[in-house]
């Protein structure tokens, strides 16, 4: 299935660690997580759904360098007090000098993990701080253009109600319904006045 990632689409960021076969890649609009050896399973993070790259020190860098110098310094001790086990101690001394300057330069040990708004994936293939932030550096740019487009494309509120015209810089009021002709209602606990016309009189001469 790794093979069938095209080289346009995705571009490979991180491989293998020493502790982990994951493999991160870097699409058009999302990151592609492949994890597993045998049976691989892959995962998408979508720029417009990352909430965060979370990095966190670990102690792991430290305690290396603390286990290494321990036993560098008791090679050195013996190879300097003993004379027939000199170059035994001596052989020792390299073996562990060099994975203790390849810990020690290869930098602090963190836990990264992107961050979305449902979950938090643990990415085990970027455990240096160096390679987080070269992640940072490479992804962040891209999370912001497409979170930035993702709000633009965002539909405009609707009215509730077809009177809530509040909001609307182009809406026109009402048209105002004047109130000529027409007669005030009574006054409660008053009868009503009736009006009647005047009886015409006949002024003919008799």
């Amino acid at each position: 299935m790794a093979t069938s990632l095209s080289a346009k689409t995705y571009k490979k960021l991180f491989g293998r660690s020493s502790f982990s076969v994951q493999k991160l890649y870097r699409g058009v609009d999302h990151l592609l997580l492949v994890d597993g050896q045998y049976r691989e399973e892959y995962r998408r993070f979508y720029y417009k759904d990352i909430a965060g790259i979370v990095v966190r020190n670990t102690a792991t860098w430290k305690v290396c360098n603390w286990i290494f110098g321990v036993l560098l310094f008791l090679f050195l001790v013996g190879s300097l007090s003993s004379s027939d086990a000199k170059p035994a101690f001596i052989i020792w001394f390299v073996i562990v000098l060099l994975p203790f300057l390849y810990n020690l330069l290869r930098g602090q040990t963190v836990q990264c993990a992107i961050k979305t708004v449902v979950r938090q994936e643990v990415i085990h293939c970027i455990s240096r701080k160096s390679k987080a932030q070269k992640l940072i550096n490479q992804v962040l740019p891209l999370i912001q253009e497409a979170q930035q487009a993702s709000a633009l494309q965002e539909p405009a509120p609707l009215a509730t109600s077809p009177f809530d015209v509040g909001n609307s810089p182009t809406s026109t009021p009402p048209p105002f319904l004047g109130t000529s002709g027409l007669k005030p209602p009574p006054i409660p606990g008053q009868s009503p006045v009736v009006r009647i016309p005047p009886v015409p009189t006949d002024t003919t001469p008799s």
